[in-house]
């Protein structure tokens, strides 16, 4: 019904109304008269005006004739902005789809059917796009729908039109290519939005992310219905024509735009045209891609990891930064270090890191391995893949065999065992070398190691050089045993104390009692090495340096006139001595006196090797007389004060012979002078 019968219809009741109400004043006031069926106000009736605009294809321009321009009430006088809270009124976009009671929610859900399943070709992918878009702002209306809006009015009926609604891509839709959206098969074809675009490789700096001439997304063909969660829907992952890079990679190079987690953290930058990435000036420190202020090297590697277990950290930070064995390893000795960032080879699209070996990796003989695969170091110089030939200078002494070799294990980059434990990569000592234990070391290598086997000084240490001690050190004696800061001429500061590894203990058999044997005692003079052991004329001499523990005891020529029922013998095992001339193996002695070599010196006090006439025991006993006066027999020996006796002349006590009187008796011919002075000794 046309507006203006309906006025003239209203006009003609009131008409009738007022002159029937001055005829008849007291009958009651007419019930009100409006031009809308009853339940046209209301939501979800059937006489709803929702549905009724719908039919009128939501022409609102008739709402105006009665309630006003701006719908405030008009000559109906009934204001249509009681429910249209919003500054466009029923105008508002919201209105029609969207949210009615969230006027920031103009697009679907709901759809002008009140659908709100994304399987509706109404409601579809909008929510993803306007409000809830997770990879880049929210998509204008217009990207997609054609603009009707006038400047000079809020409602346009232009914008009003059959469905399906009208589509027009925008600007950003339309970046690289002539978009396309399919009415039937509800699919978009050829949107910048999802991967249709190509970026040619420049000449600026940005080149080197480029492995072909273009970097190109997918271009992929996209169901408005249905829903997409892959990050990679628009793009590889990396793009194809880009460098390789994982995902958790991006971050490095666009970092205003992704996190380390491959996250977007700044949408305005991601879908937006433009080539997001960092400045030129970044790229030439190498920490800004690995590594940290500590270091141009991992941790961190270029995921962000900071992890061992992360093949990209592995064990970077114990070469470069908390190695207790060496210098800090240089990158190149793994890597071929770039001059610049776009130097060939640094990005080059591979997915790992190559890893060559330089100068130091391949010393002494090695063959220095990696594999990509087993993440395993194999024939590396650094970890015991060398081979030192025996020379022919005095450094020959040291081996054993006609190489000294290391143990070469095959490690892994990523295990965090015990990879560089010392004696992982050489044996203690190492193969083919003498023997030696760890606090002996210092001896030969004393500018690389200490007496506790301890580097001292990582410039000498996995160097490619062999650092060991001048020949003429070698030459005295005390250098290696006893005290090196003594005059080597005595003979008691070339035995311990100090033992080979540093030692300065009695109780330790390396110590035991040197120092009573070759130091002037209360009751002898010093003893020669060579009553204990083989002298070498050399340092060098065969059997000095011979790959055994412990120093072989050769008995010389006065221990060994002992008259026991056996030969004096040392027992290594426990380092005991027995049958020895000087501990009473003669006639008349103590011949089973066993004394122990790290004892102390209750194991030669007076007393043990024959009788003590000071506490009373008269011994020797035997043939020997049983006279407790030692100097009757001895007086060049021993003389007596006091009842305490002394010696007159140490270098007559325990000196292979029997000095009688002032007579000194040789054993091979002590039988006949005995007989002749009628002594039964």
């Amino acid at each position: 019904m046309k507006i203006r019968n309906i006025l003239a219809l209203i006009f003609s009741f009131l008409l009738i109304t007022v002159s029937c109400s001055d005829i008849q004043e007291e009958l009651n006031s007419p019930a009100e008269i409006g031009i809308h069926e009853e339940g046209f106000g209301e939501v979800g009736s059937d006489n709803s005006h929702i549905l009724h605009f719908q039919k009128e294809n939501w022409n609102l321009k008739d709402c105006q004739q009665c309630h006003a321009a701006d719908y405030s009430g008009g000559t109906a006088k009934f204001s249509c902005l009681t429910c249209h809270t919003d500054e466009a009124g029923p105008e508002a976009c919201n209105t029609c789809h969207g949210d009615f009671s969230d006027s920031s929610r103009i697009a679907p859900p709901t759809d002008l059917a009140g659908n709100m399943e994304r399987t509706e070709r109404g409601v579809g992918a909008h929510t993803s796009h306007v409000y809830e878009n997770m990879l880049g702002a929210g998509i204008s209306c217009y990207e997609c729908h054609p603009s009707a809006t006038g400047s000079d009015e809020k409602y346009v009926f232009a914008h009003v039109g059959e469905l399906p609604a009208d589509m027009l891509f925008g600007t950003v839709a339309s970046l690289n290519g002539n978009p396309t959206y399919d009415f039937d098969a509800l699919t978009c074809q050829n949107t910048y939005c999802h991967g249709s675009f190509s970026f040619d490789k420049p000449t600026n700096y940005k080149d080197y992310a480029y492995t072909a001439n273009q970097i190109v997304g997918k271009n992929s063909t996209v169901k408005w219905t249905e829903e997409y969660n892959s990050c990679d829907g628009c793009h590889g992952l990396p793009p194809t024509g880009h460098i390789y890079s994982e995902l958790n990679q991006c971050y490095l190079c666009h970092a205003d735009v992704v996190n380390s987690s491959g996250e977007i953290i700044n949408k305005l930058n991601h879908l937006d045209g433009e080539k997001q990435s960092v400045a030129e000036s970044e790229l030439e420190n190498c920490a800004k891609c690995h590594g940290s202020a500590q270091s141009d090297a991992p941790p961190v590697s270029l995921s962000g990891s900071s992890d061992p277990t992360d093949r990209g950290v592995g064990e970077h930070e114990k070469h470069l930064l908390t190695t207790s064995f060496t210098n800090l390893i240089e990158c190149a000795e793994c890597h071929t270090v770039p001059a610049t960032y776009d130097a060939a080879g640094h990005f080059d699209g591979t997915q790992y890191a190559e890893v060559l070996f330089g100068t130091l990796a391949a010393s002494d003989g090695a063959n220095p391995q990696y594999s990509q695969s087993t993440l395993n170091c194999d024939n590396v110089y650094c970890h015991g893949g060398f081979e030192f030939e025996k020379p022919a200078t005095y450094a020959a002494f040291a081996y054993s065999s006609d190489k000294i070799s290391g143990n070469d294990p095959s490690l892994n980059w990523t295990s965090q065992a015990a990879n560089a434990e010392c004696g992982t990569c050489h044996g203690l000592p190492p193969t083919g070398h003498i023997y030696s234990e760890l606090n002996q070391c210092y001896l030969c290598h004393a500018d690389v190691v200490n007496a506790s086997g301890e580097i001292i000084s990582k410039d000498n240490h996995i160097n490619a050089e062999k650092n060991v001690i001048a020949q003429n050190d070698l030459e005295t004696c005390n250098y290696c045993h006893g005290d090196k800061n003594a005059d080597p001429s005595v003979l008691a500061n070339a035995a311990p104390p100090v033992a080979l590894n540093g030692s300065s203990d009695p109780s330790y058999r390396g110590v035991g009692a040197h120092e009573i044997h070759v130091r002037t005692t209360e009751i002898s003079n010093s003893a020669d090495c060579a009553e204990c052991h083989t002298v070498p004329a050399t340092f060098d001499a065969p059997g000095h340096f011979d790959n055994s523990q412990y120093a072989e005891v050769n008995f010389g020529e006065i221990i060994s006139v002992s008259q026991a029922s056996s030969a004096a013998e040392f027992k290594s095992a426990g380092t005991t001595c027995a049958n020895t001339y000087c501990h009473g193996g003669f006639k008349n002695g103590n011949m089973e006196n066993i004394v122990n070599w790290t004892g102390g010196s209750e194991e030669a006090k007076c007393g043990t090797c024959h009788g003590d006439p000071d506490t009373g025991n008269p011994l020797p006993t035997g043939t020997h007389p049983q006279v407790q006066d030692c100097s009757r027999c001895h007086p060049s020996v021993v003389s007596v004060t006091d009842g305490h006796y002394s010696f007159v002349d140490k270098s007559k006590h325990i000196d292979g012979k029997v000095t009688i009187g002032g007579t000194t008796f040789d054993w091979t011919d002590l039988q006949l002078k005995k007989l002749k002075a009628g002594i039964d000794y």
